[in-house]
């Protein structure tokens, strides 16, 4: 899948500003880093506007295929867990299938509120306590990679998260029970 794919989604637009709207880091100057984090985001609007399907990482080869369901099913039957999202790496989602282009755009609705609600501190006191007082993972971007307007501006504190710690967040979310149990499957 490409950038075109991403961009056939109905509400690309809207995807786009969201992903922009989060915290970036480019800790060595330069967009690369930014930009290939923001596309590890955009991958998921690909999914969604491809539809149906398996999805890997570019550099996973599944061959633990005794995770998969056995040929013949059709439609979410062709699929774990009914076609709901399935991320067959307990840790990352490196492999992954679900049954809908709606569930991808499901999962990537989630990773984004995550990556929102991540940077926000969890108590008032807790912003006195900057990064320590963050909700969850990510990391604090450089203050060289934020300074707004260079010599003399104030520097804003960031906090980059990734696409898989947003995921995490939302697992995490799940098994807590903040979110309803079956909002995405792993295995144990």
């Amino acid at each position: 899948l490409t950038l075109d794919d991403a961009r056939r989604h109905p509400r690309y637009e809207e995807y786009m500003r969201r992903i922009n709207g989060l915290d970036w880091c480019a800790p060595d100057g330069s967009s690369r880093a930014v930009d290939f984090q923001k596309m590890c985001f955009v991958r998921w609007l690909a999914y969604s506007a491809d539809g149906a399907g398996y999805v890997s990482d570019y550099d996973v080869l599944p061959l633990n295929f005794a995770l998969m369901p056995k040929k013949g099913g059709t439609g979410a039957d062709e699929y774990l867990n009914g076609g709901a999202f399935t991320a067959y790496d307990p840790i990352l989602a490196s492999f992954a299938s679900a049954a809908s282009g709606e569930e991808y755009e499901r999962i990537l609705v989630a990773m984004l509120d995550a990556a929102d609600e991540h940077r926000k501190p969890r108590r008032p006191i807790d912003n006195e306590l900057g990064p320590a007082g963050r909700r969850t993972r990510g990391m604090e971007c450089p203050a060289s990679s934020v300074d707004p307007g260079g010599e003399g501006a104030e520097v804003t504190t960031k906090w980059q998260i990734t696409d898989m710690q947003a995921l995490q967040v939302v697992k995490f979310s799940m098994w807590k029970g903040s979110l309803p149990p079956g909002t995405l499957h792993v295995p144990a």
